[in-house]
């Protein structure tokens, strides 16, 4: 067995800002072959912020302009919440559609770069195997790759954000133009916040990601240790 250093997930180390962008870059031509898949999954995440801009201002204009002002009939009244039932409705399946899509592209993408590991494993020399334990490979493969699911999950999640304080600022701009720019102020601060939250939270799970490996390690290895005492204890004395 190879010593601590060896060892290690690359979770323990620190990722500089470059090899980010590169390992992003390496998961967007792993995402490219469903891209169709992400594609409406994004425009229909985009129509749903839309929608949920426009319910709150349709109800508005109804109550400005015909239940204030008592000009609200019932065929109005029925209409009016058909209109807003209907656009509900819409933004609920969109919703399913989008999510469903983003889902299936994430998890073919897990599938793809789960084979290439597997076809890169087999490629390896004993000398890695040797140097490596078992648990460590087992959790690389298994649970490492998983967290490429839960990033597409976030970039999903940061997307809708995205989208959502758009069309947010969009409807507060048309509403209140100064209310619209002091928010807008408060952007930067916004942006240094995340920016620390991001840096504190990936040691933070950079961290968790080496101790789950370890665990992994030394779950595998007390398994294989069981057989191994079981058969020196059915020897003849």
């Amino acid at each position: 067995m190879g010593n601590n250093e060896e060892t290690k997930s690359v979770w323990s180390k620190a990722i500089p800002f470059k090899e980010q962008v590169q390992i992003f870059k390496r998961v967007l031509k792993y995402v490219k072959p469903f891209k169709v898949e992400m594609g409406i999954a994004v425009f229909g995440a985009f129509l749903v912020s839309v929608i949920n801009m426009l319910l709150p201002r349709g109800l508005q204009f109804f109550l400005d302009n015909y239940l204030i002002k008592q000009k609200a009939t019932v065929q109005i009244i029925i209409w009016a919440g058909l209109l807003y039932g209907l656009g509900t409705i819409i933004k609920a399946l969109l919703q399913f559609v989008y999510q469903y899509l983003y889902a299936l592209g994430a998890e073919k993408t897990l599938e793809s770069v789960r084979k290439d590991l597997y076809h890169k494993l087999h490629s390896l020399g004993m000398r890695y195997f040797d140097q490596t334990p078992a648990g460590s490979i087992v959790s690389r493969v298994t649970n490492d790759t998983m967290t490429l699911s839960d990033f597409l999950g976030v970039l999903c999640q940061v997307v809708i954000g995205v989208f959502s304080l758009v069309t947010a600022f969009v409807a507060m701009y048309v509403t209140n133009k100064v209310a619209a720019l002091i928010v807008l102020l408060f952007l930067p601060i916004l942006g240094f916040v995340f920016w620390i939250y991001t840096q504190k939270s990936s040691k933070l799970y950079r961290g968790f990601r080496e101790r789950l490996s370890r665990i992994n390690t030394n779950l595998n290895e007390s398994i294989e240790g069981v057989s191994l005492i079981q058969q020196f204890k059915q020897e003849k004395e």
